[in-house]
């Protein structure tokens, strides 16, 4: 649940990215999106205790 928004950024990214000329430029660009797969899919894992909580605590709150 949590990936997909960044799955869907990072295939859009990937499919929308510039066209290339070298096998350097195809490198580099795919090394960009890993960073930053990466990097969101880190938020993504480290924010899912927050949304835990904060889902927790809307149940709660509609049983009583």
């Amino acid at each position: 649940m949590f990936y997909l928004p960044v799955l869907v950024w990072w295939y859009l990214t990937a499919y929308s990215g510039p066209s290339f000329d070298t096998a350097e430029d195809v490198a580099h660009h795919l090394g960009d999106l890993m960073l930053s797969f990466l990097f969101l899919s880190g938020v993504a894992v480290l924010s899912m205790p927050f949304w835990w909580v904060a889902l927790n605590l809307s149940r709660r709150g509609q049983e009583r």
